[in-house]
C-alpha cells in the first residue's frame, strides 16, 4: 500500500507541503463523496413519495459522513504510517539546514495528522449520529431516510471491503519480500519492508474497524459475514 517513505523527510519537510498534499486528497475525496452521496439518492430512489421530507436532509447527512469518515481514515493512516517511520535508522538530509530536520518533519506530519482527525473525526460523529437519528425516526423499514441509511452503509463497506482485498495482497507479498528479498525484488532493507508490511497492518485494521461498524447500520439479515449476524442475534 502506501510506503512509509511517503512521510520520510524528502516527501512532507514543510507544512506547505503536507497542506498541500492534504489539499490534493480533500479534493478527491469531496469529489468521490459527491459521486457517492448521488448514488446514495438514486439507491434511495427519488422517484418515491417522501411524505416526511426527510430524504434531502438524510443525503447531506449521510453524503457528509462519508466524506468526512474518508478523511478521518487518511488522517489516522498517516499519524500511523508517521510513527512506522520512526523505525530504523534515518541519516539527515543534507540539502537541509535544520539540526533536526528529520524530526522536525515528523512533529510537523503527527501535528497536522492530529488537528485533522480531531476535526474531520467531529464532523463525522456528528454527522453519522444526527443521520442514524433521523432514519431510526421513521417506522416504516423502506422510509427514504432508511434506504438512505442503507445506501451509505453499503458505499462505505465496499470501499472498506477494496482497501482491505488490495491491503491484503500487499501485505501477503511484502512477507514473502521479507523472507526472500532476493527472489522476490525487495526494495531496501529487511526494515524498510517490515515498515511496509506495518503500514498495511493499519490500512487493513481501520478498513476492517469501518467495515464492521458500518455492517452494524443494516439490519442483521442483509449482513454480509454470518459472525456479524449471529452477533446481532445474540445481543
Amino acid at each position: 500500500m502506501l510506503p512509509t517513505s511517503l512521510l520520510s523527510n524528502s516527501t512532507i519537510t514543510t507544512v506547505a507541503g503536507a497542506a498541500a498534499l492534504l489539499l490534493v486528497v480533500l479534493i478527491i475525496l469531496s469529489t468521490l463523496g459527491a459521486l457517492v452521496t448521488f448514488t446514495i439518492v438514486v439507491i434511495a430512489n427519488r422517484a418515491d413519495p417522501d411524505p416526511t421530507g426527510k430524504r434531502p436532509l438524510s443525503a447531506y447527512l449521510f453524503g457528509g459522513s462519508f466524506v468526512t469518515l474518508w478523511i478521518t481514515f487518511a488522517a489516522l493512516s498517516a499519524i500511523g504510517f508517521t510513527i512506522i517511520g520512526l523505525l530504523g535508522s534515518h541519516p539527515s538530509d543534507p540539502a537541509s539546514h535544520a539540526i533536526n530536520a528529520y524530526s522536525d518533519s515528523v512533529v510537523r506530519s503527527l501535528v497536522l495528522g492530529v488537528i485533522v482527525t480531531a476535526i474531520a473525526g467531529y464532523a463525522y460523529v456528528i454527522h453519522r449520529k444526527r443521520g442514524i437519528e433521523l432514519a431510526e425516526s421513521d417506522e416504516d423499514a423502506s422510509s427514504p431516510s432508511k434506504r438512505v441509511l442503507r445506501g451509505y452503509a453499503a458505499a462505505v463497506s465496499f470501499i472498506s471491503t477494496v482497501i482491505v482485498i488490495l491491503g491484503g495482497i500487499a501485505f501477503f507479498y511484502e512477507i514473502f519480500q521479507i523472507i526472500a528479498p532476493g527472489v522476490f525484488m525487495a526494495s531496501g532493507s529487511r526494515v524498510d519492508s517490515l515498515k511496509s508490511l506495518l503500514d498495511d497492518v493499519v490500512l487493513l485494521g481501520l478498513a476492517a474497524f469501518v467495515f464492521r461498524s458500518h455492517q452494524a447500520l443494516v439490519p442483521a439479515d442483509q449482513r454480509l459475514f454470518a459472525a456479524l449476524r449471529s452477533t446481532s442475534s445474540a445481543e
